[in-house]
């Protein structure tokens, strides 16, 4: 029954019929016991021109093109130098992974008291049992 009445409905015309009433306002009406937009549902009536404004400008900035994406400083060969220096560093065997570990572990042999959870971290990194 609830098909039928769906098939008997009178088509939009150009969604004007799903529009906010509010005067120009851009916003389709999701209050449908007063056929307004949430921004001009509970507005006193005096203000619908400045919220009109305020929602085509909030419309003009969501629909204007991104700004270009600044444009990238080349480096110089030193910075590039630098940079590859680090990486290296990175990846260089004498990298202590488990340094903090060893750190937590200190602490704990100084007589910290530390949480379970980092008890368990740094056990299992260093595969010590308790």
């Amino acid at each position: 029954m609830a098909l039928n009445n769906f098939k008997t409905q009178a088509p939009v015309q150009d969604d004007l019929d799903l529009m906010c009433r509010a005067y120009e306002c851009p916003n389709r009406w999701s209050v449908s016991s007063q056929m307004l937009c949430g921004a001009h549902a509970w507005a006193d009536p005096k203000n619908w021109s400045m919220i009109t404004t305020r929602e085509l400008q909030a419309l003009a900035r969501r629909s204007a093109p991104p700004p270009p994406p600044k444009p990238v400083e080349p480096m110089s060969m030193e910075e590039k130098m630098q940079a590859i220096a680090k990486l290296r560093d990175l990846a260089s065997p004498s990298t202590d992974y488990k340094l903090w570990a060893r750190k937590l572990k200190a602490r704990e042999l100084t007589g910290e008291k530390l949480s379970n959870l980092l008890q368990k971290a740094w056990r299992g990194a260093l595969n010590e049992q308790n």
